[in-house]
């Protein structure tokens, strides 16, 4: 009956060190793990009725990482923007230093302008053709297709190439003042996708393939934009269907178009080369003010994104006060319970050597 008795009691007893020793485990890998992390391992259950507050905060700081890593890819966008324009506006300068010199009247180079107006354009339309991030740069909200025809393929929505519909107008000759006049206004038409010009004969049938400006309704096709902050949008969007463009590639073609020296008549030479040389100007006028819209974008963006980090570092300190544990205590309470659980661990070895044969 005693031998009973004392085996219930050491088997009570053993469960108990056990018990006691799974806590004291469990314990010090929570306190292990706050010396780590120096965060609270159950932040609710020490917060109480305060956890609202850190669930908010944590809120607020994704809102912001979130603005923060979509800004930095919009600035890299605007700079790519920027820097490309840049690039169009020394690409079409390179042309206009031949023009200039030809404008009003022919001058030892302008058997080069043709030739020159013909790459001018190739390279012009590459440049307005790249992407960043997969996405193109001048397309609008139609980001997957690149925004230019090239000059001399084929638009497969028009039927002709933007060469071809240039070429059909000017026939590959200015024969007068009139002709040339006759001529710079039915070009004209195409550039300003007059509504009276056949299917496919204007510019944004044939030149452009990017988002139109309006839909078939007539409703404003809305432009690439950007939530930079809570209830700040930015409209950021530049189209190689708006003026500037139009007006560089409206001079170019008209120069690609025919061989300025084959142009006998001085008066007709004179018109057809000046309004192109004005166009292409004009247009590059215009690049510069986009150029600068885009850089006070950039600023903008930027100067959301300092403030978002800004404010990332108040709500990571706020966190740190409520959810952080102070890493000497971790360590103290670490360290009291290493000792209490080594001398749990050397009571249960010695109880377990003892032995009623021991005494006998």
């Amino acid at each position: 009956m005693t031998t009973i008795t004392n085996s219930g009691s050491n088997l009570h007893i053993t469960g108990t060190r056990q018990r006691i020793m799974t806590d004291l485990n469990k314990k010090l890998e929570v306190a292990g793990q706050e010396v780590a992390t120096g965060m609270r391992a159950d932040v609710f259950s020490h917060l109480r009725t305060r956890a609202n507050e850190t669930l908010s905060l944590r809120g607020d700081l994704a809102r912001s990482e979130f603005f923060v890593s979509q800004n930095t890819l919009l600035e890299q966008r605007l700079g790519a923007m920027s820097d490309t324009l840049v690039t169009m506006r020394a690409t079409t300068q390179s042309l206009m230093d031949i023009v200039v010199p030809n404008a009003t009247s022919p001058s030892g180079t302008v058997s080069e302008i043709q030739v020159n107006a013909q790459a001018t354009i190739n390279a012009f339309v590459t440049q307005t053709n790249l992407s960043f991030n997969n996405s193109s740069l001048f397309s609008g909200i139609a980001t997957d297709v690149p925004p230019l025809q090239e000059w001399d393929e084929v638009n497969p929505a028009s039927g002709f190439s933007p060469q071809g519909l240039v070429n059909g107008v000017v026939g590959g000759a200015i024969l007068s003042q009139a002709d040339a006049l006759a001529k710079i206004a039915q070009i004209d038409a195409i550039f300003s996708d007059d509504p009276s010009l056949p299917a496919g004969q204007t510019y944004q049938e044939t030149f452009f393939n990017g988002a139109p400006k309006a839909d078939a309704l007539g409703n404003p096709v809305p432009r690439q934009s950007a939530l930079i902050a809570e209830g700040s949008l930015l409209e950021y969007g530049v189209q190689a269907n708006d003026q500037p463009f139009r007006d560089v590639l409206k001079g170019m073609a008209m120069l690609a178009s025919v061989d300025a020296v084959l142009i006998q008549d001085r008066q007709a030479y004179r018109t057809w080369v000046e309004t192109a040389m004005t166009s292409i100007a004009d247009g590059m006028s215009g690049m510069s003010d986009i150029g600068t819209r885009v850089g006070g974008f950039e600023n903008l963006v930027a100067d959301a994104k300092e403030l978002q980090l800004s404010r990332i570092d108040i709500y990571e300190s706020r966190i740190l006060d409520l959810e952080g544990v102070d890493p000497y205590e971790a360590v103290t309470r670490m360290t009291q319970l290493e000792t209490t659980l080594q001398a749990t661990y050397q009571v249960s070895a010695r109880l377990s050597q003892l032995s009623f044969l021991n005494y006998l």
